[in-house]
């Protein structure tokens, strides 16, 4: 009898179950969000709650997570920020309930439902937005939403879903505003002379975001008329385009600040940094000299034919200023004071008309004086019209000793206000 080997094959069925989660990608968002069975967000927060027919979360009805009975939750978190979401109706509302639980739902922008679904992150701001077809790089889709009557382009009475299942996509963002700017110039208690001055600072935003900035100026001491602000601007640096208007001569400052802005919120104010506007006087001779070449005993000439030509006198400072002309040594030997013999007077300076105040100068000829004689008054300091005249008068005294001859002017200017 032949041996036989009896040979027994086990069959062993296996199964592998495979449940599948749907994530969403965090990207520069701040967000991590996710589509989960309930129960297992335990690194996140529940923002919505969500059931169809068959217990799950495609066309879907919305449910809010104080009832949290639904089979599936979007399940977000802020981890790899440090920071901590939550659902209180702060930061944003991504969507609204018609009531709490198996419910439409539409975008916050209407006023149809309610009940409001929101996110909220303890250090951040979170911003939602709704964008057709995918969200912008910066943001997460956490849902989308459609009506099956596309009332109001899908805006309201509207199923949930997932991200890939509607063309309208519930976006958000988290963002951390700007920090507050350090301020660099005009530095701290600093005294400047540019009546334009550029102010400069430095920002950080923790997101990397492109940012505006405000910039406010304001005058103290009783001149808050000069006040400015200047709004939206893309550099970390301006200049102001019009003059500051007051001084420090005068018991005036100023005090500046700088805020960001990064399209989503205002960052801190900067610390307020003070300066003060002093004023500056320059006076610059355009010729430093008058010529009469050769006159005879008894002979006068003047400057008002410019020959020769007379002085000219340009302030190059910030500020009107007032002129004062002494003498240091007069032109006659035998005329060593004031006398008809040597004068002067001021006028307006070829194609610089109306450059000082001439109802308070001296604009007829009058001698030039021992002392210091205030002769000009208001000399403006804008380049189209801050040069002055001063034309010179000579008569030979009949007793004067033949010779050459030589006298010096001093012409000295001062700040005045000019209100």
């Amino acid at each position: 009898m032949g041996k036989y080997i009896r040979i027994i094959l086990g069959a062993t069925i296996m199964l592998m179950l495979i449940v599948v989660t749907m994530h969403f990608s965090s990207g520069s968002s701040g967000l991590n969000c996710s589509m989960v069975p309930s129960g297992s967000c335990s690194s996140g927060t529940p923002l919505l709650y969500m059931k169809n027919d068959s217990s799950g979360y495609m066309n879907a009805h919305a449910q809010l997570p104080s009832n949290g009975t639904y089979p599936y939750t979007l399940c977000c978190d802020a981890n790899s920020r440090g920071d901590t979401l939550n659902t209180a109706c702060i930061d944003s509302i991504f969507l609204k309930l018609y009531q709490p639980t198996n419910s439409h739902v539409e975008m916050a922008s209407r006023s149809n439902y309610n009940y409001n679904a929101c996110i909220n992150a303890v250090s951040g701001l979170v911003t939602c937005s709704y964008y057709n077809d995918s969200c912008p790089a910066s943001y997460i889709c956490l849902t989308s939403i459609a009506s099956s009557e596309t009332q109001d382009n899908n805006q309201t009475n509207a199923h949930v879903g997932s991200c890939t299942e509607y063309n309208t996509k519930v976006c958000c963002k988290i963002n951390s505003p700007p920090l507050a700017p350090i301020l660099i110039s005009p530095a701290n208690n600093s005294i400047i002379t540019n009546r334009t001055p550029t102010f400069v600072w430095n920002a950080t935003d923790p997101d990397g975001d492109p940012m505006t900035f405000d910039l406010f100026v304001t005058c103290n001491g009783g001149c808050s008329i000069d006040n400015r602000q200047y709004l939206g601007l893309s550099a970390m640096n301006y200049t102001i385009p019009t003059e500051l208007k007051f001084f420090g001569d005068d018991n005036y400052y100023y005090n500046w600040k700088v805020r960001a802005y990064d399209s989503s919120a205002y960052g801190p104010n900067s610390t307020t940094f003070k300066f003060t506007l002093n004023s500056l006087v320059i006076l610059t001779l355009i010729n430093s000299t008058v010529n009469f070449s050769s006159l005879q005993i008894g002979e006068a000439d003047n400057t008002t034919d410019n020959i020769p030509v007379p002085f000219g006198l340009r302030n190059d400072g910030n500020s009107f200023a007032d002129v004062n002309l002494s003498v240091q040594k007069y032109l006659w030997d035998s005329r060593s004071f004031a006398s008809k013999y040597f004068t002067y007077k001021a006028g307006n300076y070829t194609g610089e008309p109306g450059s000082f105040n001439s109802t308070g100068s001296t604009t007829d000829w009058k001698n030039i004086p021992e002392v210091n004689n205030s002769f000009i008054n208001l000399l403006n300091y804008s380049d189209a019209t801050d040069t002055a005249k001063i034309d010179i008068g000579i008569e030979v005294p009949l007793d004067e000793p033949s010779g050459r001859k030589s006298g010096t002017l001093t012409f000295t200017g001062s700040y005045v206000r000019a209100d």
